[in-house]
């Protein structure tokens, strides 16, 4: 499966204020782009030596003048605002979350726990106002899932649409990828890691964090639990998310270089058979793109 650098058409790009609830969805992991030298079954590296690690990525790059996480983290502000005017219209009072910062690193990821947490204590500290919210809160989930949804419908997302078709495209390269005997060494030695540290399967281990997460917070606010239990537990998912991140950060840095190093020729190879089509492709996408010039500056300025 294609995957550039950072994030993409995934959690981190959907729009802060959707209504909480359970989700099942496990997050996935990536794989960035690129080659070293052969052997049998393996794909050789030229004489020239590694040039650029993620072909596909700068392609598109290119092609729209910023990179899919760019355009994907300008989707999300495009559609926080339209949410927000709909909730407004509404007769709400609504304030979106802050966007998370773009490329965050393991020092400033926030925990799902810890921002549900954040939102809880808002929640209590304005419990004494005549917020509507506060009055009717099932009618205040309803508009904000009408309204995350009409947002979402109203504002198309031409990052998941390139993503969608590269990784139809694609399957069969990043399949090879996965087959290269170097990549199969590094995958074995990232599973002995992190089963070392704890985490036989840390994708499943880190939705089950997201879901009891979500779930704190739907109980908390039916009032099935006090604030001070929902307060604690949340504090203990997110320190567990905190570590898990950690652990998942040393273990699996080894293996995403060798698949940079070994995806890369194959994507180079891969554009060389396809570039026109890519281009066509993303030609079609581009009044989408530049329908988010204003949050695409935001967010480039926010770099």
């Amino acid at each position: 499966m294609i995957v550039f650098a950072g994030c993409l058409v995934a959690s981190a790009c959907t729009a802060r204020g959707e209504p909480i609830e359970p989700s099942s969805t496990a997050p996935s992991t990536t794989v960035d782009a690129s080659v070293t030298s052969g052997g049998a079954g393996t794909v050789p590296v030229g004489a020239g030596g590694e040039t650029d690690l993620e072909p596909l990525a700068s392609f598109v790059a290119e092609a729209f003048g910023h990179d899919l996480l760019a355009i994907g983290a300008a989707v999300e502000r495009a559609r926080t605002e339209a949410m927000a005017a709909c909730m407004t219209r509404e007769g709400w009072e609504f304030s979106p979350a802050p966007p998370p910062p773009l490329d965050a690193s393991s020092t400033d990821r926030v925990p799902l726990a810890e921002e549900l947490l954040r939102e809880l204590r808002d929640e209590a500290a304005s419990s004494g106002s005549d917020d509507a919210e506060v009055a009717d809160p099932r009618a205040y989930n309803e508009d904000l899932a009408r309204c995350f949804r009409e947002a979402t419908e109203a504002v198309p997302d031409p990052a998941a649409e390139a993503f969608e078709w590269l990784d139809g495209e694609t399957r069969d390269l990043y399949e090879r990828v996965g087959a290269d005997p170097r990549v199969v060494e590094a995958v074995d030695a990232e599973r002995r890691c992190l089963a070392e540290a704890g985490y036989a399967d840390p994708a499943v281990e880190e939705a089950a964090l997201v879901d009891r997460a979500q779930e704190v917070v739907v109980e908390a606010r039916a009032g099935a639990v006090d604030m001070a239990e929902a307060v604690s537990e949340l504090e203990a998912l997110a320190a567990q998310q905190r570590a898990l991140w950690e652990a998942m950060d040393r273990c699996t840095q080894p293996r995403v270089q060798v698949e940079r190093r070994v995806a890369a020729a194959l994507e180079a190879e891969w554009l060389e058979r396809n570039g026109d089509r890519l281009a066509l492709v993303l030609a079609e996408l581009e009044p989408a793109v530049a329908a988010l010039t204003d949050e695409l500056a935001a967010v480039e300025a926010g770099r």
